[in-house]
C-alpha cells in the first residue's frame, strides 16, 4: 500500500467518514500514523483488515457515549472528546501495522467481538486473518474459556466462523485464544502473539424461581403383530399399519394370487425376468403366501393379506397402487397390485435383495438394479438413472420424495463410484471417484451431486422432499443437520445428547415441526425420542431398544415402528400421548424487592455508584464495597447465584459474584464473591451485612463455575437444579454429585444433565424432613478435562 493508496483509502471510505463526522484532522490521522512509520510489506488482505480495525475503534470509543453511528461531531469536537476516538483508532492502526516485520508479511487475526460486553448469546465468533490461513492448524490451536463446545467453518480463505454447540452462556465474559504457533499462514508463516479474543454476553433477568417443566409424556407402546427378522413396518394412507412380513396367529382374509393386471392401470404387462435357477424361479412364481406375509391390519386390529412377505412396501401418490419386493435366493421380485392387494403383476427382477423402492409419479417405479438406481414403468421397462451412476457395496440408498433424488451413503473403505460417460447402463465408466466422507444427494436425471456433511446415515425428508435433516456423528457428539435438498447448506438442530450416544432411524413428521430419532447411549440403553424440530424440546419418549423404521400416520398422531417384545421382534405403534399438566411449587417465595435490591446493589458496586451504596446500606462502610478497577475500560459485571430466606423466615441471603471481563492484556477474568443479608426496611430492603474486607478481584480459576442454584418441591419429591458457565463432561456428573439429609445419612437423587442449558437437575426421591445439601464435588469436570476448583454445596427444603 503506497502512501497514495492510504489517502485514497481512509477519507473516501464512506463507514469510516460516517463515523467520525468527516472530521479533517481524524481523516488526516491515518495519513500522519502511515508517514512517521517505515515502509512495511503489506499484504494483499491487510487494507480490508485495517479498515475493520479502525471502524472497530471508532465504533467502541464512541458507544461508551450513547452516541449512534449517524451522529455527527460538531466543530472542535475532535480537540476535546474527540481526543478519545483518535488515541483509539491510531491504536487500532499501530496494532495492525506492527503485525508486519520488516518485509515479511506476518500474519494476524481479530474479531469484532474483542472487548464488547453485551454480546448476543446466540452468536457465532467471527474471527479475520490477514492472510490466507493453514485451516487446519488455526482449528487446532483454538480454546475457548470458559469451556465450550464448537463446530467450525471457514467462510473465506481468511475468515473463520466458530459456532457454539449450545449457544453462549448469558451474563459470562469469554476469551476466545489461538496460540501463535497455530496462527500459520498458507505459506508457513506464524504470528508473533497469540490471538486473544476477550469479550462478555448480555445479561439475563435477575433469577428467581422458575417452574420446571415436568418430564416429557411416555410413548406406550403398543405390539400390532409378530414379525419377521427385517420387516417393513408402515402405515398406509388410511392410516392402517402394514408389515412386510406379518406372522399372524389366527384368521386373516386372503387376498387371490396375482392375475390380470390391476383395473384402471392400462399396459401393466409381466416384462421378461433374467434367466435364475428353477428354485428361485418356483419361489418367485406367485405370491401365494405360506409363512409371513405382507399385511394391513385396519383400525379393529383385523389382519388382510396382500401378498407374500416383502423386503420393501410402497404406495403410489394417489394411494390406489402398492408395490413391493418380495426377497428370493437371487435377489428380489417387484410385484405391483391394487391397494388391497389384488390384480397383482410382477414388473422385473433386481439381484439387490436389499433395493429401496419408492414411487417417481403414479406410473414409475424406483429401485437398485445392478448396482445401478433404475426407474421402472408399470409395463415393465426400465432405465438406468443418474447419468448410470454405479454403486459400490455396502452403500446406503434411499429416494427423496417426490421420486426426483436420492441419497447415497458414503462409499466403504476400498470401494469405489464409478459415473458412466452416457445414461446407458453398459457405459464403459468414465471417472472413479474417490468415496466421500459424507453421504450425497444425487440428481436422478442429471447426476448432480449435493453433499451433506456429517451425514453416514439415511436422513428423513420433508413430505414434499424440500428439506433434509440428518445425524452428523462425526464429531463424537451427535447433532443434528437440515438442509434445504436444493442447496445442501446445514444449519444445526439442538439436540439432548452426550459424547459417545448414537443417533438413528429418523423420522420426521409429515407437518414438519417434529423429529422422531432413536438415541443409544453408551451404557447400552436406548430412548425412542419425539422433540420439536426447531427447539429440540422432548414432547414423548418411550424404550428405543432395538427400535427401528419409524414412521408417522398420515395424521401425524401416532408413530409405527420395528422394535422388539418378550416374544420377539414386532410392529409396534404408539399415540402420541397429550402434554400432562404442570404441578405449582411449593417453593418459599423470594420477595421481588428483596431481588430487585440485591440486583441494585451489586449494580452500584459495579460502576462505583457510591450514592446508590450509600442508600441500600447505610450502616456499612463504603470503603469495603467498592472493588479496586485496574483497567476501566474492563467492564464489571455481577450474577446472583443463590437466593433463600434467612432463619428468621424475613430476611433474605444472597450469594452473588462480581466479575471483571477479560481484555487482551490480561485474557483472564477475575472475580469477588460475596455473602449479603437483607433486612426489611419502610423503604424496601437494605443490605445489612457483607464482607468486611476491602473488594479484591483475583483472576477465575480454570474449570467450571457455578453461576446459579435453586430448588422448589414438585410431586413430593425435592428438586435442585445447578447451572454452570461451561460446557460439562457428562461422563463425570453422576460421579461428582451427592446429596444428605439434615442427620447425615445418604439420600436416593436421580441426576441428568442438560447440556443445552448447562444445567444439572437433581431429583431427591421422597423430600426428607429437615431438608438436604446437595453438594457437587471437584470430581466435576468440563469438556477440556479441567475440574471444579472448589465443592460446591446448596441446601433445599424443608
Amino acid at each position: 500500500m503506497t502512501p497514495r493508496d492510504w489517502d485514497a483509502f481512509t477519507p473516501d471510505d464512506p463507514e469510516l467518514v460516517d463515523i467520525v463526522g468527516g472530521d479533517p484532522e481524524l481523516l488526516a490521522l491515518g495519513r500522519r500514523l502511515r508517514a512517521s512509520r517505515p515502509e512495511p510489506a503489506m499484504g494483499p488482505h491487510f487494507q480490508a483488515y485495517l479498515r475493520a480495525r479502525l471502524i472497530d475503534a471508532a465504533a467502541t470509543e464512541l458507544r461508551p457515549r450513547g452516541l449512534t453511528r449517524w451522529w455527527r461531531p460538531r466543530s472542535g469536537w475532535f480537540a476535546a472528546g474527540g481526543a478519545g476516538l483518535g488515541v483509539a483508532m491510531a491504536a487500532a492502526a499501530v496494532a495492525a501495522i506492527t503485525l508486519y516485520r520488516g518485509h515479511d508479511v506476518i500474519p494476524g487475526g481479530y474479531s469484532p467481538l474483542v472487548g464488547r460486553a453485551t454480546v448476543d448469546p446466540n452468536s457465532v465468533i467471527l474471527v479475520s486473518f490477514t492472510e490466507p490461513m493453514d485451516q487446519a492448524a488455526v482449528v487446532q490451536g483454538l480454546k475457548i474459556h470458559p469451556a465450550t463446545a464448537y463446530t467450525t467453518h471457514w467462510d473465506s480463505s481468511t475468515r473463520l466462523v466458530i459456532t457454539p454447540v449450545h449457544h453462549l452462556a448469558a451474563n459470562t465474559p469469554y476469551t476466545v485464544i489461538i496460540d501463535h504457533h497455530a496462527v500459520r499462514d498458507v505459506r508457513g508463516t506464524t504470528a508473533v502473539a497469540d490471538v486473544r479474543i476477550p469479550f462478555g454476553t448480555a445479561p439475563t433477568p435477575a433469577p428467581a424461581p422458575v417452574q420446571q417443566p415436568a418430564q416429557p409424556p411416555a410413548l406406550a407402546g403398543q405390539a400390532v403383530t409378530a414379525v419377521g427378522p427385517d420387516s417393513p413396518v408402515q402405515f398406509a394412507p388410511d392410516g392402517s399399519v402394514v408389515a412386510g412380513a406379518a406372522i399372524t396367529r389366527g384368521s386373516t382374509s386372503s387376498t387371490p394370487a396375482p392375475a390380470a393386471a390391476p383395473a384402471g392401470v392400462p399396459g401393466l404387462t409381466v416384462p421378461p425376468i433374467p434367466p435364475r435357477s428353477p428354485a428361485a424361479a418356483t419361489a418367485a412364481a406367485s405370491p401365494a403366501a405360506s409363512g409371513p406375509a405382507l399385511t394391513r391390519y385396519g383400525a379393529d386390529g383385523t389382519p388382510a393379506q396382500l401378498g407374500p412377505a416383502a423386503s420393501a412396501v410402497a404406495y403410489s401418490p394417489s394411494g390406489r397402487l402398492i408395490a413391493y419386493l418380495q426377497r428370493d435366493g437371487t435377489g428380489a421380485t417387484l410385484w405391483v397390485a391394487q391397494a388391497d392387494g389384488s390384480g397383482g403383476a410382477r414388473l422385473t427382477h433386481t439381484d439387490d435383495a436389499s433395493s429401496p423402492l419408492a414411487w417417481s409419479g403414479e406410473d414409475t417405479l424406483l429401485v437398485v438394479k445392478g448396482s445401478q438406481i433404475t426407474s421402472i414403468g408399470l409395463s415393465g421397462q426400465s432405465h438406468p438413472l443418474a447419468r448410470g451412476l454405479r454403486l459400490s457395496g455396502g452403500q446406503t440408498v434411499a429416494f427423496v420424495p417426490p421420486g426426483k433424488l436420492a441419497y447415497i451413503g458414503p462409499a466403504a473403505a476400498g470401494s469405489t463410484t464409478t459415473a458412466s460417460s452416457t445414461g446407458s447402463a453398459t457405459a464403459t465408466p468414465s471417472a472413479v471417484q474417490t468415496p466421500q466422507a459424507s453421504g450425497e444427494l444425487v440428481d436422478l436425471a442429471t447426476g448432480t451431486a449435493t453433499a451433506l456433511p456429517g451425514s453416514s446415515s439415511t436422513p428423513t425428508f420433508s413430505q414434499d422432499g424440500a428439506t433434509a435433516v440428518w445425524a452428523d456423528q462425526s464429531g463424537g457428539t451427535p447433532l443434528f443437520e437440515m438442509a434445504p435438498t436444493a442447496s445442501g447448506t446445514p444449519t444445526t438442530l439442538p439436540i439432548k445428547a452426550a459424547t459417545g450416544d448414537a443417533v438413528g432411524s429418523l423420522a420426521l413428521s409429515h407437518d414438519g415441526n417434529r423429529l422422531a430419532y432413536v438415541i443409544s447411549h453408551r451404557d447400552g440403553s436406548a430412548q425412542l425420542i419425539v422433540a420439536g424440530l426447531g427447539s429440540g424440546a422432548v414432547v414423548a419418549a418411550g424404550d428405543g431398544a432395538a427400535a427401528t423404521n419409524l414412521g408417522w400416520a398420515p395424521d401425524d398422531g401416532r408413530l409405527a415402528w420395528r422394535g422388539r417384545t418378550a416374544s420377539g421382534d414386532a410392529a409396534i405403534t404408539a399415540a402420541m400421548p397429550a402434554a400432562p399438566k404442570p404441578t405449582q411449587p411449593a417453593t418459599p417465595t423470594i420477595p421481588a424487592a428483596a431481588t430487585a435490591a440485591v440486583d441494585r446493589f451489586l449494580a452500584a458496586q459495579a460502576s462505583a455508584d457510591t450514592g446508590v451504596l450509600r442508600e441500600l446500606a447505610p450502616s456499612l462502610d463504603l470503603g469495603t464495597l467498592v472493588p479496586a478497577r485496574a483497567d476501566p475500560r474492563s467492564p464489571l459485571r455481577h450474577y446472583i447465584s443463590q437466593l433463600s430466606l434467612a432463619a428468621d423466615g424475613v430476611s433474605v441471603i444472597a450469594h452473588a459474584r462480581l466479575i471483571r471481563d477479560p481484555s487482551v492484556d490480561h485474557p483472564k477474568a477475575a472475580y469477588v464473591d460475596e455473602t449479603l443479608t437483607l433486612t426489611p426496611v419502610l423503604s424496601g430492603y437494605a443490605v445489612t451485612a457483607a464482607p468486611p474486607q476491602r473488594i479484591v478481584l483475583r483472576d477465575v480459576p480454570n474449570g467450571p463455575q457455578v453461576v446459579h442454584a435453586a430448588w422448589q418441591h414438585r410431586d413430593g419429591e425435592l428438586e435442585v437444579q445447578i447451572a454452570l458457565d461451561s460446557d460439562i463432561d457428562p461422563d463425570t456428573v453422576v460421579g461428582a454429585l451427592g446429596a444428605t439429609a439434615a442427620d447425615g445419612g445418604l439420600l436416593i437423587t436421580t441426576t441428568t444433565y442438560d447440556a443445552g442449558s448447562r444445567t444439572i437437575d437433581v431429583v431427591i426421591h421422597g423430600a426428607p424432613h429437615g431438608g438436604a445439601t446437595v453438594t457437587i464435588g471437584r470430581a466435576l469436570s468440563d469438556i477440556d478435562a479441567q475440574q471444579l476448583d472448589a465443592p460446591y454445596s446448596i441446601t433445599a427444603g424443608p
